[in-house]
């Protein structure tokens, strides 16, 4: 037999896939069906497929197996994020029916980024555990992108809806795309929804989603209006034996998708507190609820330019798109970023009535038995793919979720959103390899979720942080991202302990990490201040940054150039010149 130990590495990069079986022995396993902690079993990995669990004293190891033993460890099932977007990038310019910037950045450019880094944002969301994604609203160029990830065992499971057909909202950024690249096809009467329906069978999409929009001045009204084409939708997909999953955020419109046969809310109800004939409304259908409680604070986080990155964001998040975020307030058009600051302030008090309700909700439905499903609404403004997953477990415990809860929630509930539960979501034999090895007990801490020893995915044994290669860049935008929040010890943690700061050719300003967080202890003194990224040259370890350094009261600032060197993952020098 082959033995693992865990406090060794698995070839770098890559993956551990064996004909034979693979034992996992002596784990704690943690059962989200009967909500225990089994301890000392042996988990037998047939291919893909989970063959066997049991007492490691009755499971019998033969030769030849692959052998990880996981004394002191406990396992759980690969994590779910029930509700993402691929066409979205999580960047500040991915919606431009939300804020248009396309002056800075044409939305083709966008769809190219989405595009071209798919692969890599896969590798992030198993990085992070997550090993099943639920894409609600893509696109037919993504379907066929998902077909050609399957089975990757660097991809999570990628379950995918349609485009998202939306009664009557038009976002007009999107009115001149070509039908393969449209994300969302909206519906004025029965016929075009049936036909937006319909239209998408031949490209085998895993579920139909609805974006159930209202009108503000009317919403109970414009719901009744719109509740035929709902049911029509729902009645076309089912038909064809699709589930269907319904933006819904207000009581009525989101009780009249369930009550038209929805599967699947993928937001929580937050104009009003839900009563008891919604809840057992929802029982009775069987339906699965995912909260999304973080996605709107994130837009307007960003948009009121108090966007703080999570400690997540910064290490796991794509570094070019957290970015981004942070450039609202640094762009030329000063009239822009006041004006939406101006809206974030506006709507604030709204936001925090409605993330209330939202969760008080929760906590009703959750504590009822409605099946909750972690999900993220990740690509949207503000919430990044793969790294947000956490910001929205804590959100979902301070609602007061316990953990039991929020693990049934991050894993067996997601496969139940996507009507598959027995094909994944639990340590069961029969269902998907797809688990993690972790450091510690999750149902006493959760964060031992980020504590991952191992992913095994596809049956594919992995070590997390092989799975997404820092380059050069990477790492220097990642120090400009902590920078840019302020966050001193986030900024020197890209730094080698003997890096040197020079002022160009070769005067030195600061030897050591100490004396580097002391040249730049001005970062919590100076509200406001900012380095905008205006160009960037990379040779080999080299990397050459122009930067705009600014302030609000002077916004077109003045202008520096770092020549950074990497070496072993760390900045090891940086010299700097002033222009």
């Amino acid at each position: 037999m082959r033995i693992i130990p865990l406090m060794i590495s698995v070839l770098l990069g890559a993956a551990i896939q064996t004909s034979a079986q693979t034992y996992i022995t002596h784990a704690n396993v943690v059962d989200v069906i009967s909500q225990k902690i089994l301890p000392d079993q042996t988990i037998v990995i047939q291919g893909n497929t989970i063959q066997q669990v049991g007492a490691f004293q009755k499971i019998k190891v033969p030769q030849g197996a692959t052998v990880i033993d996981a004394s002191g460890k406990w396992v759980t099932p690969g994590l779910v994020d029930a509700h993402v977007h691929f066409f979205q990038t999580g960047g500040l310019f991915t919606r431009p029916d939300a804020i248009d910037l396309r002056k800075y950045q044409p939305y083709e450019k966008e769809m190219e980024w989405y595009k071209t880094h798919m692969e890599e944002q896969l590798r992030r969301y198993i990085s992070c555990g997550i090993t099943t994604v639920l894409d609600l609203g893509a696109t037919f160029n993504l379907l066929h992108m998902r077909d050609t990830f399957a089975g990757k065992w660097y991809s999570p499971r990628i379950v995918m809806a349609g485009p998202l057909i939306s009664t009557a909202y038009t976002p007009k950024p999107f009115d001149q795309l070509d039908t393969s690249d449209a994300p969302i096809f909206p519906v004025n009467t029965l016929e075009e929804a049936t036909k937006a329906t319909q239209q998408q069978f031949s490209y085998k999409p895993d579920m139909i989603k609805i974006w159930y929009i209202t009108d503000r001045q009317d919403p109970e009204g414009s719901a009744r209006k719109r509740e035929a084409m709902v049911k029509a939708v729902v009645s076309s997909a089912q038909e064809q034996h699709y589930r269907v999953a319904v933006h819904a955020t207000n009581e009525l419109p989101a009780r009249l998708a369930v009550e038209a046969g929805a599967n699947y809310l993928v937001h929580s109800v937050d104009n009003a507190v839900v009563d008891n004939s919604f809840i057992q409304l929802l029982l009775q259908h069987q339906v699965v609820l995912c909260p999304t409680l973080t996605v709107i604070d994130s837009y307007f986080q960003t948009f009121a330019q108090h966007y703080t990155p999570t400690a997540e964001d910064l290490e796991k998040g794509n570094p070019q798109q957290l970015g981004s975020l942070q450039e609202l307030a640094a762009l030329p058009d000063t009239a822009t970023g006041e004006t939406y600051k101006t809206i974030a302030a506006k709507r604030a008090g709204i936001n925090a009535r409605n993330d209330s309700i939202s969760a008080v909700n929760l906590k009703k439905l959750a504590d009822a038995g409605v099946p909750v499903a972690t999900g993220t609404d990740a690509g949207n403004i503000g919430t990044l793919h793969a790294s947000s997953y956490f910001k929205e477990l804590r959100a979902m415990q301070q609602a007061g979720l316990s953990n039991w809860q929020l693990l049934t929630a991050s894993t067996i509930n997601g496969a139940k959103a996507a009507g598959r539960e027995k094909e994944f979501g639990s340590i069961t034999a029969g269902k998907a390899a797809d688990l993690l090895i972790l450091k510690g007990n999750p149902v006493t801490d959760l964060q031992q979720l980020q504590q991952v020893a191992y992913v095994i995915n596809h049956g594919a044994i992995l070590q997390p942080d092989t799975l997404v290669e820092s380059t050069p860049a990477d790492i220097v935008q990642r120090q400009l991202n902590a920078y840019n929040a302020h966050d001193i010890d986030a900024f020197l943690e890209y730094y080698a302990e003997d890096a040197i700061v020079y002022s160009f050719p070769d005067q030195p300003l600061a030897k050591g990490k100490e004396a580097i967080r002391k040249m730049y202890g001005f970062l919590k003194k100076v509200p406001g201040l900012h380095a905008t990224l205006t160009s960037r040259m990379v040779h080999n370890n080299i990397v050459i940054d122009e930067e705009r350094l600014s302030v609000p009261r002077d916004r077109k600032g003045r202008y520096g150039i770092a020549i950074y060197t990497v070496e072993n993952k760390k900045i090891s020098k940086v010299y700097l010149i002033s222009k």
